[in-house]
């Protein structure tokens, strides 16, 4: 993986100020570019245990991801849009 191929970038943000999307945001992405995931599969299958946090991180660099709430504290996370 190249260090460009781990930069996406919110258009509206100047490239310089821009935040860059770490290696587990990045997996994240590509994981849910496949299909929609909940918490507990990106414990098991990206061994990511604050999916939360990383959401918000890919969520500030443009990209749009939905959560809904399955039940207790499982969540499906879809995304909707790829940052432009």
């Amino acid at each position: 993986m190249t260090q460009a191929s781990l930069i996406f970038l919110n258009p509206s943000v100047p490239k310089e100020d821009a935040p860059r999307l770490s290696r587990q945001c990045v997996a994240i992405l590509e994981r849910l570019r496949k299909g929609p995931m909940t918490n507990m599969d990106a414990v098991t299958e990206l061994r990511v245990l604050n999916l939360t946090a990383r959401v918000s991180e890919i969520r500030q660099s443009g990209h749009q991801v939905v959560a809904t709430r399955v039940s207790g504290g499982l969540y499906r996370y879809e995304l909707v849009r790829d940052a432009v």
